[in-house]
């Protein structure tokens, strides 16, 4: 099932020596089964990572790289949080995914 999310964001851009105040929508689709795979997971975040960029000003606009960076963070962040998918998160948060395996033994052990 295709999905598409639109999220609404405020985001404050710093120019030199001005503040700027951007209140727009950014848009990200994506199908369910692609979560369902490490690639998948992985093709979706490169989505919203795109999103993000393409939401933000660029260098040349505001002039102060960490405004940029901390707005394409802040974009990223909040499509992770809103797809709300455990292995999406995990992905974007560099953590190792949880596998619980069971042995044999374990499931076959009732002393």
């Amino acid at each position: 099932m295709k999905k598409s999310m639109i999220a609404a964001v405020s985001v404050i851009c710093m120019g030199a020596m001005t503040a700027q105040a951007k209140d727009t929508s950014y848009t990200l689709t994506y199908d369910d089964a692609e979560l369902a795979t490490q690639q998948g997971v992985a093709a979706v975040h490169e989505r919203i990572e795109m999103v993000a960029k393409s939401y933000c000003p660029d260098y040349s606009k505001v002039l102060n790289l960490s405004s940029v960076r901390s707005c394409v963070k802040e974009v990223t962040d909040d499509l992770v949080a809103k797809v709300g998918h455990p292995q999406l998160t995990q992905f974007h948060t560099g953590e190792a995914p949880v596998r619980i395996a069971a042995s044999a033994r374990d499931v076959n052990d009732r002393s």
